[in-house]
């Protein structure tokens, strides 16, 4: 038995008489050659880095986004809020906000510990480890953009760009959670497979999809920076376009990337129900065709607070989905092409 935690691993891939092609692993490391830790920690710096997203758009929605009026201080001369009749509950929500940023970076430094600890011995430790450092990484870079969002007013573009940054920080978090889970990392391919010919060369369009959840969230916060909620009711700097323009094109972009999940759903309808990529894609599809409702609903009635914040949260989801389909898709790609071509 060798002493390193990941083992060696041989495949030997058969025919069937029914057009399968079946791969039996001799070695192949499973789920126990990795650590439940690691995949909790992995899990644990994606929900935070979400989380933090969501209690971010609360911040801006009620208004407290200026309740901490300095950087990195709260308060002048005070690291904590001081009572004054004027800021009433604004600079409790923005300071908890800021709080709560530190249980993000414990999350992320489990998840890299996790990573430095028990990915040692494998082959490709040095991307991995890497998307493991992303989470600490970006939240650091996060509070910088954060700061630099409040001493700039509440600026529309620097607003754009800390809810840009969360959503590389999400999509890094989320790759992953992929490549240490049992569905999508070469650590833990299953001990026997068996792929329909038809179904092993079935590609989800993993550039589109990803093009198409980007232009959504870029022109959701193009819809955001030109709309009421500014985050702060003294703040009036808003994007220069019309907010009907952007919330268009902003449309415009969503069905489109509904079309492309929908192809996407056409393409698994073969696999078997189990498979990720086939589980994953039917769920991405409810979650855009119900951040739709509730995006024409809240235009509707005029973009209540309650109704933007399920929008946000629902919009944080739909791209670490769309982006978990890409990944996933491309590692069970991988795997397909190596047992046609072993």
């Amino acid at each position: 038995m060798l002493d390193s935690p990941i083992r060696s691993s041989v495949a030997v891939v058969t025919q069937t008489r029914g057009g399968a092609v079946n791969s039996t692993n001799l070695g192949m490391p499973t789920d126990e050659a990795l650590p439940p830790s690691v995949r909790i920690t992995a899990w644990l710096a994606l929900a935070a880095q979400i989380g933090i997203v969501i209690t971010g758009a609360l911040v801006r929605l009620t208004g407290s986004g200026l309740g901490c009026p300095t950087w990195p201080e709260c308060m002048p001369g005070s690291y904590t809020p001081v009572p004054h009749p004027a800021s009433k509950y604004h600079a409790s929500i923005e300071f908890g906000n800021r709080l709560l940023t530190f249980a993000v970076a414990a999350t992320a430094i489990a998840a890299l510990i996790t990573a430095m600890r028990h990915l040692k011995h494998h082959p490709k430790k040095r991307a991995l480890r890497l998307l493991a450092a992303s989470p600490l990484l970006g939240t650091v870079a996060q509070a910088v953009v954060g700061g630099l969002t409040v001493l700039t007013g509440l600026s529309p573009w620097w607003v754009a760009a800390h809810f840009i940054v969360s959503a590389g920080i999400i999509a890094a978090a989320q790759v992953y959670v992929v490549r240490v889970s049992s569905h999508g990392s070469p650590l833990s391919e299953p001990d026997s497979i068996t792929v329909p010919n038809a179904v092993s060369t079935a590609a989800i369009p993993v550039r589109w999809l990803i093009l198409g959840a980007s232009a959504v969230l870029l022109l959701g916060t193009a819809v955001t920076g030109a709309g009421p909620h500014a985050g702060d009711a003294d703040v009036t700097t808003r994007f220069p376009w019309h907010p009907l323009v952007a919330t268009v094109m902003h449309s415009s972009s969503a069905w489109t990337l509904v079309a492309c999940v929908v192809i996407c759903v056409r393409r698994t309808t073969a696999l078997p129900r189990t498979d990720v990529r086939r589980q994953v894609s039917r769920r991405l599809l409810g979650l855009l065709l119900t951040q739709a409702a509730v995006g024409y609903a809240q235009s509707a009635l005029d973009l209540p607070a309650a109704l933007v914040g399920v929008h946000v949260a629902l919009a944080v989801l739909t791209w670490s989905g769309a982006v978990r389909l890409a990944a996933v898709s491309r590692s069970q790609h991988g795997h397909s092409a190596l047992t046609r071509t072993a």
